[in-house]
């Protein structure tokens, strides 16, 4: 969620992203994962359900 408030925000340093890195800090976990493998379902719920924009960031 906040990856895709600061894609949409426009600002290119955000754009540049290739990787996310999840935490469980529970578990000592950390998941690295590739910006264009992500669940493209999930991404368009995420954005337009959950956040309200009009369009999911790969339609831009």
């Amino acid at each position: 969620m906040y990856y895709l408030m600061a894609y949409y925000s426009g600002e290119p340093q955000f754009r540049a992203i290739q990787y996310l890195t999840l935490l469980n800090p529970r578990r000592g976990i950390a998941y690295r994962v590739a910006v264009n493998e992500l669940f493209a379902g999930a991404v368009g719920i995420v954005s337009k359900g959950i956040l309200g924009f009009p369009d999911s960031p790969r339609d831009m």
